[in-house]
């Protein structure tokens, strides 16, 4: 596991490519949703049925989802840690309720995506949608949660008068990289700096 900056690590999984997770201020892991080269036609006649019959809804996240959300943490990570995720779904509940969405696959919280749009932040005076946490639960791979999160979230970052989504990315995670890049993001005409104190 990586972290960032602040050592704050994050946990996930995103449509298409290997697990990682990486931390800090805008963290973002994602993990392969590919199903094994090697299962039987049977198998995979099973699980595509599977998938088709889930019930996949996107709606805002709210504080009754922060359970759901700390178990797909744990899931990833191995540490329950309540306290990091309520502190943060508080956070972004409060600045706009519906900038952070969750993903319910029959119910129940599958994945997570927080964000919001802010302006001055790095002398970046337009308003900029941020993309700051998110995560999907392993066992719901092959569902394109991931991609229904960011469509989500992006389409409120645009009501909201952004015009451009940003987020950050670890260098040595290619995967992450990847995936966003399959999302259509590009390099942006900023440099993260870091100083150990």
């Amino acid at each position: 596991m990586s972290s960032g900056p602040i050592g704050a690590p994050v946990s996930s999984g995103l449509a298409g490519f290997p697990t990682s997770v990486v931390g800090g201020p805008h963290a973002i892991a994602v993990e392969d949703e590919q199903a094994p080269a090697t299962a039987d036609p049977t198998s995979r006649a099973a699980a595509i049925l599977r998938h088709v019959a889930d019930e996949v809804r996107i709606r805002p996240m709210t504080e009754l989802d922060i359970d759901g959300i700390t178990r797909i943490d744990e899931r990833i990570t191995r540490k329950y840690r309540p306290e990091v995720w309520e502190q943060r779904v508080g956070y972004y509940i409060r600045r706009d309720a519906e900038s952070s969405q969750v993903a319910e696959v029959n119910g129940s919280v599958a994945g997570f995506m927080m964000g919001e749009v802010r302006g001055g932040e790095f002398g970046l005076e337009e308003p900029t949608g941020w993309i700051e946490f998110f995560g999907v639960d392993p066992d719901v791979r092959g569902r394109d949660l991931g991609r229904k999160l960011i469509d989500a979230l992006l389409a409120h970052f645009r009501e909201q008068g952004a015009h451009i989504a940003r987020t950050m990315v670890a260098t040595a995670d290619a995967d992450i990289a990847g995936f966003l890049k399959a999302m259509q993001f590009t390099p942006a005409p900023v440099t993260a700096l870091e100083k150990r104190l």
